[in-house]
Parts: C-alpha cells; structure tokens; sequence
C-alpha cells in the first residue's frame, strides 16, 4: 500500500485503486453475487449434513469393542448436561452403545451423504455465480459429481 500526497490530503492506495473505490467495488460485487444468501445457503447445508452424520457415528458405536464406552459417555455427558437431562436420554444411549443396528447405520450414512451433496451443490452453484460461468450440464450428471464430492468430503471429515 502507498501513500500519495496530494496537496494536504494524502490519499492511501492500494494496487494503483483507491482504497474507497475498492471497498466500494468489492461490496458492490459481493451484493451482486448474492454473498450473504449464498453464505446463508451454505451454513444451513452443512448444519443440515451435521445430523445424519452424527446419527451414523451413534450408531456406528454399537460395533466398535471400547471396553467402558457406555461409562465414558455417560461421564462425559454428565460434564455437560443436568441431571434430569441425563437420566432421560440415558438408556436411548446404552441402547445405542450396547445393540448393533445395521438399518439405522446404513440410514445414517446415507443420509449424511446425500446432504453433504446438497451443500457441495452450494459450493459449484456459488463458484458459477461469482466466475460467471453458466452450468450447462444435465441435472443428472450435476447431482452425481455432488454426490461423489459429498462422498469424498465426508469421507475427508472422519480421517484423523
């Protein structure tokens, strides 16, 4: 950044533009692109993807051999929540730690990554808007490439 001295204002400037004009290009652009909504869009997708994926580890609990699991939990829990809350969602979580369901595994990966699409598909529509460019594939071959990429990136999110 430099500064120009003009008479006895000095102007700051930024790549040869102004910093006003920029900050004013820049939100003129981000209004026009619909940043917020998008941003919006995008946090709602992911917050959605969270729950099927949180489900599909609950239940993914039931197959793992942790000796003292169901007593970890419980004192984690107790950490957090209050006791009425606690006794009440207790067995749910015994249950969940104690019996294998194969039906409600498969629901949960599947679910999360059906929705990890949905917020890879924010992901391509906003990059089109903001680059301009006009998405001229079939609906099928968009919904599949959102479906490997939600694989990918949920996949990505459960390595250590």
């Amino acid at each position: 950044m430099t500064t120009r001295n003009h008479g006895h204002h000095e102007r700051r400037v930024l790549g040869g533009v102004p910093v006003t004009a920029l900050v004013k290009r820049v939100l003129s652009k981000a209004w026009a692109d619909d940043c917020l909504g998008k941003a919006a869009q995008l946090s709602y997708a992911f917050l959605f993807a969270l729950f099927p994926f949180l489900l599909f580890l609950t239940t993914l609990l039931g197959y793992l051999p942790v000796p003292n699991l169901m007593e970890q939990i419980i004192a984690l829990l107790a950490a957090v929540l209050p006791g009425d809350a606690l006794h009440l969602i207790q067995d749910n979580i015994r249950t969940l730690v104690t019996t294998q369901h194969g039906g409600l595994l498969s629901f949960g990966i599947f679910a999360a990554l059906w929705t990890a699409a949905s917020a890879i598909g924010v992901i391509i529509d906003t990059m089109n808007r903001a680059y301009g460019v006009q998405d001229g594939r079939p609906f099928w071959k968009i919904s599949h490439s959102t479906e490997l990429c939600g694989g990918v990136w949920s996949h990505s999110s459960k390595a250590p």
